[in-house]
């Protein structure tokens, strides 16, 4: 008569269906084995009744205990020591959230938990299959493990042994089909050859450029002859100035005007201004000395030298060419006396008369007297006459008569 009540006790409570997913898996491990399956309950038999049997005669291929405390018919029955509570009583929702939470599943009994649990962990998990686990794909992570082993391989026998880069080989990559089963060789660095660099060449040492050197500059004040321009006494001392190779000149032009009290001062290296925003090495005084003269001038006397130096070259390039002075004309002449000796002369055109018998006296050691007489062609010659206007050529014979 008891068990008649609790029967009736038990179907009084509505049952409530298993989720879907939960009665696939029980299905599917019930049908798949026949040793840790249970036998199905029986429509006739009484749920509270098939309950008692399997908790007396548990199964025997169930070997994991539960630690979890099993539901009871006291528990699904309506505790009568509570009192009823209205469904919209707040407190009663939060009471029955907490208790859904933590009381087990109305069909948990333990069949079902051990067949849950030993699905859980005999089950391998086996991941889904994915296009990357295929044959190519290994064959691909093969190619690459070589590839990595080789590159290894050609850096460390580079290392050890001075062997200049391959080049590029850019005709591989245009051609899709070989290009994947090229080395990593063909990415190597362009080929450089840095066997023959020294410690001086700026390639051997590419930070050498950006070391700035430390110049010392003196500048030294000038006048400009003509300027009406006043400057102080000690416009013409030096001042030196140690500056960097990287430092604008207009640092120094500021200090420089500051120490002599004069504006507008204009710097000058080698004929060249110098501009505010320029360096020393722009100006190229590192390829000269690290010791230079700097020269100052006003504004107004650099722009009155610069006019005289235009001027200047004005005069040279306007100025005449010099006159080409006429050569003389040289002649070879036969001075012959009706007795003695000949004598052959060679005289510029211009050569006078009395010259001719001059050099005469002086070849034969004959005293010169004013009665010595030349002749050509029958003609008493003029002694201030010459031989241009005589009309006296080359190779002509001239008598003497003394």
């Amino acid at each position: 008569m008891q068990e008649e009540d609790d029967d009736l006790a038990f179907f009084a409570k509505p049952i409530k269906k298993p989720p879907l997913n939960l009665a696939k898996r029980l299905s599917h491990s019930l049908s798949d084995s026949d040793e840790n399956s249970d036998p199905e309950p029986s429509v006739e038999e009484p749920p509270l009744k098939q309950i008692r049997s399997e908790s007396r005669n548990p199964p025997g291929t169930s070997t994991l205990m539960s630690t979890e405390t099993e539901p009871t018919v006291s528990s699904t029955l309506p505790s009568a020591a509570s009192p009823r509570r209205n469904e919209d009583d707040p407190l009663n929702s939060v009471q029955h959230s907490v208790d859904s939470e933590n009381a087990p599943h109305p069909y948990a009994t333990r069949t079902a938990t051990s067949i849950l649990r030993s699905n859980s962990f005999n089950t391998v998990d086996t991941p889904p299959p994915t296009p990357f686990l295929d044959v190519d794909f290994n064959k691909r992570l093969q190619e690459l493990d070589r590839q990595v082993k080789e590159f290894q391989n050609v850096s460390k026998d580079q290392a050890d042994t001075d062997v200049s880069l391959p080049l590029r080989d850019t005709s591989s990559s245009k051609d899709p089909d070989t290009a994947a089963s090229t080395g990593l060789r063909t990415h190597s660095l362009p080929q450089t050859d840095s066997s023959n660099l020294t410690p001086e060449d700026p390639l051997a040492s590419p930070q050498r450029d950006h070391v700035p050197v430390i110049l010392q500059l003196a500048v030294i004040g000038q006048k400009v002859p003509g300027s009406t321009m006043f400057l102080p006494t000690d416009w013409e001392s030096p001042l030196l100035f140690k500056v960097k190779s990287n430092q604008q000149f207009r640092r120094v032009r500021n200090a420089y005007t500051m120490r002599k009290r004069v504006q507008d001062v204009v710097f000058v290296f080698q004929n060249r201004k110098l501009w505010d925003f320029g360096t020393p090495k722009g100006a190229g005084m590192l390829k000269i000395d690290t010791r230079l003269v700097i020269h100052a001038f006003h504004k107004v006397d650099y722009e009155l030298l610069q006019q005289q130096r235009a001027q200047e070259e004005a005069k040279l390039f306007s100025r005449e060419e010099p006159k080409e002075i006429p050569l003389k004309r040289i002649i070879s002449i036969l001075v012959r006396p009706k007795k003695g000796q000949d004598v052959h002369l060679s005289i510029p055109v211009d050569t006078s008369v009395k010259d001719i018998t001059r050099k005469y006296c002086n070849q034969t050691e004959i005293p010169f007297h004013e009665g010595i007489r030349l002749e050509f062609e029958g003609d008493w010659l003029d002694p201030k006459d010459n031989l241009e206007n005589l009309e006296i050529e080359d190779e002509d014979q001239i008598n003497i008569l003394i």
